[in-house]
């Protein structure tokens, strides 16, 4: 019995130790293929690591350049297949913004540089003005008031008031072909012409052949003024006057009633030499007032492209006989804006008031 117990016993324990053996076999081999899994996945990583590290480098630098930095180091050159060939694209974009990015600088030093002339051009051109107050201050026979906007920075508008001599007052308002610089300039000339020609002879029709054959003969240009000049025998009111192709001038009467001068409407001036120009004549009251402007008033339209025109200037100035020439020009000024509502400015306008008080 008890041989057969031992038996019994010994092959139980032999049982065992081989169980035991294979369970350590196993343990070793299991963890034997965990450290080869977490070595395969260290060396996956590196190697991905290295072959995405460009990848990164290349949308770093694109950030970067999205907020203009674009001094980021880059991938290796000489780096083989697509993400070689994409930073390879990505410096040659880098230079070229880097050039347009120059270009953008000097571009936009030119603009300062020309704005600043610009300035300077806006500060002769308003020099060019007649001074209205002192013309006011000077003479309580006769009241004025001008106002002058360019469709740019300077424009080819302008208007003048002077004293011929003691008795005889200039009033001139011109309109240049063209806007901008070039335009300005032809009226600087054009306002010095007529000053100079008006003080040796006060005709309005002698002043603009002289400025129209001066303007002919040297208009390689091909530029064009209109000009209504007019000279005004302040002791008894009788304007001699002359239109050069220019818009006709409107007489607000002291009753109030509102009329264009009539004209027979001259040629254009600086065209050519071969051009006429007659004296007409017109009595003014006391009390009567002159309204000058440009085409820039009774051309500015709309957004849905209706036209202020001739008749709506006409009808608003009847009855502004109770106005000052300030309120005049400011209640014609606001009229123009009212109507286009907000449209932008198309041209030049200029408007001058001229009131003959006649004391």
């Amino acid at each position: 019995m008890m041989l057969c117990c031992l038996g019994t016993i010994v092959p139980f324990v032999l049982v065992c130790r081989i169980v035991e053996r294979s369970e350590r076999f196993w343990l070793w081999n299991a963890l034997l293929i965990l450290c080869g899994l977490a070595l395969l996945f260290f060396v996956c990583l590196l190697i991905a690591r290295k072959i995405l590290k460009p990848l990164y480098t290349l949308i770093r630098n694109s950030r970067l350049a999205l907020m203009g930095k674009l001094e980021g180091p880059l991938p290796e050159s000489g780096m083989k297949g697509e993400i070689g060939d994409l930073a390879r694209d990505f410096e040659k974009l880098r230079l070229a913004l880097k050039k347009s990015d120059r270009q953008l600088g000097k571009a936009e030093e030119a603009k300062k540089r020309i704005e600043g002339e610009l300035e300077v051009a806006f500060d002769i051109q308003h020099s060019l003005l007649p001074k209205l107050e002192r013309i006011n201050s000077g003479d309580d026979r006769i009241q004025v008031a001008g106002k002058l906007q360019p469709a740019m920075t300077v424009g080819g508008d302008l208007y003048n008031v002077f004293f011929v001599d003691r008795s005889h007052l200039c009033v001139c308002m011109g309109d240049v072909s063209g806007k901008g610089i070039s335009a300005a300039l032809f009226m600087g000339v054009v306002q010095t012409l007529v000053r100079s020609v008006a003080r040796y002879n006060a005709s309005p029709a002698a002043i603009l052949d002289h400025v129209n054959k001066d303007r002919a003969a040297s208009n390689e240009g091909c530029m064009f003024v209109t000009i209504f000049c007019a000279v005004i025998n302040m002791r008894t009111g009788t304007m001699a006057y002359c239109n050069g192709g220019h818009n006709p001038p409107l007489i607000i009467r002291a009753d109030g009633q509102a009329d264009f001068l009539a004209s027979h409407g001259g040629a254009l001036v600086g065209m050519s030499p071969a051009m006429t120009y007659q004296d007409e004549y017109k009595v003014l009251k006391p009390g009567d007032t002159l309204f000058l402007y440009t085409d820039g008033v009774t051309e500015a339209f709309r957004k849905d492209g209706k036209m202020y025109s001739d008749a709506r200037l006409k009808d608003f100035l009847q009855n502004k006989n109770n106005l000052s020439c300030d309120e005049i020009v400011e209640a014609v000024w606001k009229d123009v804006e009212t109507f286009v509502d907000g449209a932008p400015q198309s041209d030049d306008i200029a408007m001058l008031t001229v009131r003959y008080l006649g004391k």
